[in-house]
């Protein structure tokens, strides 16, 4: 009877010991699979993260009426592009690539290629009261210290950020995208990935490596997976999902930076770019399009459709030094 008694002890310990790694087996596979419990929106509607920041008190500057209204009618047309290619981005936002200043309390998203590395060190020297001393590593630098990820999990802001992203011509992007990582640096894992598809280091490899790339990779706006440095505006900064106090352009970046500076009640005001090895980048643009078909800048046109629409840009002058297709 005592040997049945033990028996049946070590049988039940064992089950017991069974169901409790089943349990715990589970547990971790919940937790490794699970959805975060809040949503972009709700959490950032929980520490005050939307809401707008809206400059009434600042109204009345002639210089800056002129300058909020062109804001307002961009960010209207923003809107009515978003609606018009719902299909197309309904993703939520992104939070690799912004920023956020406390002191500041500023917010801003960076497009690669678009000012970012300007409007970093601006940010850098804002913080520490020096430039940054080294040409190239503000990005790293300031997504390891300052990313809105980090804040995001803990903080609470007092009041809405004054947000802000910058753009540009998205052709003359490319032209710089492809001069500094594939010519003037050659970046080795930008490198590495475009030569899967081509040895010979053109734009116009470049334009057909996008292009092919794209089949893959960047179906739809909301899930485009392209090397940030391409990656369409609309879907790098979460155009559609996030309703920015400010959109810059870096054609007149001098002032938007300005203005954005007067509403956070700082001064961002040196502006220093970074020229290319091969000239002014709408000089180089023009060259390196005037190499392409029609045809391939009408496909490219049509993969950056709603980042020309909702900042009115037009693809126009490059279409035209654009080679005939045969």
């Amino acid at each position: 009877l005592n040997m049945q008694a033990e028996m049946i002890k070590m049988f039940v310990l064992r089950l017991l010991l069974l169901l409790i790694m089943f349990l715990c087996f589970n547990f971790m596979i919940d937790m490794f699979l699970q959805k975060p419990a809040r949503s972009f929106a709700e959490r950032a509607n929980q520490i005050g993260l939307l809401g707008g920041y809206q400059p009434d008190d600042m109204i009345g500057d002639a210089e800056f009426d002129t300058w909020w209204i062109g804001q307002k009618k961009l960010k209207e047309k923003i809107k009515e592009t978003c609606v018009q290619y719902e299909e197309q981005n309904n993703g939520d936002v992104r939070l690799y690539g912004f920023v956020y200043i406390e002191e500041a309390n500023l917010l801003s998203c960076f497009n690669n290629k678009a000012g970012s590395g300007t409007v970093l060190k601006l940010l850098y020297q804002l913080i520490y009261g020096q430039p940054f001393e080294f040409e190239h590593g503000i990005h790293g630098f300031m997504t390891e210290h300052f990313a809105l990820k980090k804040y995001f999990q803990t903080g609470n802001l007092t009041a809405p950020p004054v947000s802000f992203t910058i753009v540009r011509h998205p052709f003359e992007r490319l032209v710089s995208a492809f001069q500094d990582k594939l010519v003037d640096r050659k970046l080795e894992s930008v490198v590495r990935q475009f030569e899967e598809y081509f040895k010979k280091i053109d734009f116009a490899n470049f334009v057909q490596y996008i292009l092919i790339s794209s089949t893959k990779i960047c179906k739809t706006m909301a899930n485009c997976r392209f090397n940030p440095h391409w990656l369409p505006f609309v879907s790098k900064c979460s155009l559609c999902s996030f309703d920015y106090t400010a959109v810059g352009k870096l054609e007149n970046m001098q002032e938007d930076i300005h203005f954005i500076g007067q509403m956070a009640g700082v001064e961002l005001e040196s502006i220093v770019t970074n020229p290319s090895s091969g000239g002014s980048t709408s000089e180089l643009a023009r060259e390196y399009f005037s190499q392409l078909d029609k045809d391939d800048v009408e496909k490219l046109y049509q993969l950056y459709k709603m980042d020309f629409e909702m900042f009115g840009y037009s693809p126009d002058l490059y279409i035209n030094v654009a080679r005939d297709s045969a």
